[in-house]
């Protein structure tokens, strides 16, 4: 299992490195002048090629590409990302205090969603095509096809602005949780209770459930063991799904004036703050890595026959 470990984690490395120079050229993909995206992203009314040369020599725009990459690198693997073009402030503190409020939505969005799917489809599971199975399956097939942004509307519209029982917008306190959090975790609820009430279903009509069965198991003991099994797919799309919740976040802050990562990207992308799209672009894609190498380590943990790939 350490050589397993170890072997997924240099997997890292290379990884790094691709993200952080597609990331890099992506970005400055534009054919407009760096330097008058600077000037314009700080106000200033009237451009002149003396302003673009000061700005050029300053932020070494001037420089051949790939050293402008190594330069971009080196500091990046320094937690060094720059100063925002628009603000002036440290890039790398304004997306740490950005992402302490998208991590606290998305932890508490996580919790949620992996409570209400077990819970919800192992009773699914068990009361197959009763009542509460039909109408449970119906509620979040409706619930789940609806946009993010229209649930988050009619949610703060009815909770936040009718009956006042929440804040419409900020993260003041731990009311302020409640709104957005049902909202990000109803769209994974459709998804992550099917995912279980399907994979039990199917390890229902396996062998060993008619063993223990025919053994005289407790029927509570025999559904434990089914749910443990059932747990392999859901694990492996639900750390995927993580990443997914703190990148989906942007339409959920920006609904609720939550000042996390997304809300600031999205300010970001309107005044064309390079710096700061540069490192959310970084940050997401190495997050998906990382947890898509847990999920590996994870499902390896459980499943020993994993480790030899």
């Amino acid at each position: 299992m350490r050589e397993y470990i170890v072997r997924r984690l240099l997997f890292l490395i290379p990884t790094f490195f691709i993200v952080s120079f597609l990331a890099f050229v992506l970005i400055n993909a534009s054919t407009e002048d760096p330097a008058v995206i600077v000037l314009e992203a700080q106000g200033v009314p009237r451009i002149t090629q003396e302003l673009i040369d000061q700005v050029n020599e300053a932020y070494g725009f001037n420089q051949p590409f790939f050293l402008r990459y190594l330069d971009w690198l080196a500091d990046a693997l320094r937690l060094d990302f720059g100063k925002s073009f628009v603000t002036n402030n440290d890039v790398s503190q304004t997306i740490r205090t950005a992402f302490s409020y998208t991590l606290q939505l998305a932890g508490t969005t996580t919790v949620m969603t992996f409570i209400f799917s077990v819970v919800l489809g192992t009773l699914c599971a068990i009361w197959e095509g009763r009542w509460f199975d039909r109408a449970t399956r119906g509620i979040m097939f409706v619930l789940s096809s609806m946009p993010a942004y229209l649930i988050g509307t009619i949610f703060a519209w009815l909770f936040a602005v009718k009956l006042e029982w929440f804040p419409t917008s900020g993260a003041a306190s731990l009311r302020s949780f409640i709104l957005p959090t049902v909202v990000m975790s109803i769209g994974y609820c459709g998804l992550f209770f099917r995912m279980i009430r399907n994979s039990m279903l199917e390890n229902m009509n396996e062998n060993y459930v008619s063993f223990f069965r025919s053994c005289g198991v407790r029927e509570k003991k025999v559904i434990r063991h089914i749910l443990r099994n059932s747990m392999h797919t859901m694990l492996t799309a639900f750390s995927m799904a993580i990443p997914a919740m703190i990148a989906g976040t942007v339409v959920i802050e920006n609904v609720f004036a939550w000042p996390g990562l997304g809300r600031l990207c999205v300010e970001a992308v309107f005044s064309r703050d390079v710096p700061i799209i540069q490192t959310y672009v970084l940050l997401i894609a190495l997050f998906y890595c990382v947890f898509n190498i847990l999920s590996d380590i994870v499902n390896a943990f459980i499943n020993p026959k994993l480790r030899r790939t």
